[in-house]
């Protein structure tokens, strides 16, 4: 069974290549409470 936070930081350069790709959905998914929140007010 491998560490946990082996596994962790295996996942991480994975991640971190991926961040072009994901990087707008992850913008959006930060304006979007952002907004829905400046329309409750």
């Amino acid at each position: 069974m491998p560490n946990p936070s082996s596994m962790l930081l295996s996942t991480v350069p994975a991640t971190l290549t991926r961040g072009d790709s994901s990087q707008p959905q992850l913008t959006q998914t930060m304006a979007s409470p952002a907004t829905a929140f400046k329309q409750r007010r």
